[in-house]
């Protein structure tokens, strides 16, 4: 991969992986805040209980405990929007990229063998030659998206389980 990125391709490599740092955060963040939401709507007296919500509930100045729980219910609405928002760039970003790279890294193989002089193509296999400019970038550049989305999903997991273990070690070892 060394040859096959330059310099500026690595570091928007670099880029993405920050991007999915954000994505697994905000996944993580996604997943932390359901419990205290539900509890809130299903358990009035959770206000009082949670000393965060009870602080929450009195800087909102809302006087009624369901207005505040419908107030929470729709910014966990808009928080999840957001979050999927950031993740739709993400992945769209991350397919810009490689498929991108892979059009320029055709483009460049097939603009080599133009040059290439007539001699090279009396002894030359056409299939082996059009095969290196089609299929086999086609699956390198897969191989390389796999990859990338198999690092994402791994921050994810990371970033969930690290939160769960902070949160509920027993729990989360039983499970």
């Amino acid at each position: 991969m060394g040859q096959l990125l330059d310099k500026k391709q690595k570091r928007f490599m670099i880029f993405l992986l920050f991007m999915m740092l954000i994505g697994a955060i905000l996944e993580a963040f996604s997943v932390a805040v359901i419990v205290p939401v539900i509890s809130i709507v299903i358990d009035s007296n959770a206000i009082q209980e949670n000393e965060l919500v009870n602080t929450l509930f009195r800087i909102s100045g809302l006087q009624s405990e369901k207005v505040f729980a419908v107030a929470i219910m729709v910014l966990l609405i808009v928080a999840f929007t957001l979050k999927n928002v950031f993740l739709l760039i993400q992945q769209k970003t991350l397919y810009r990229f490689v498929y991108t790279n892979q059009f320029r890294t055709s483009e460049r193989m097939m603009r080599n063998y133009l040059r290439r002089g007539y001699e090279f193509y009396l002894s030359a296999d056409t299939a082996v030659v059009q095969r290196s400019i089609t299929s086999d970038v086609n699956n390198m550049y897969a191989l390389i998206l796999a990859v990338l989305q198999l690092v994402s999903e791994g921050i994810i997991f990371l970033a969930v389980v690290i939160y769960s273990v902070a949160t509920e070690p027993l729990m989360s070892l039983l499970i």
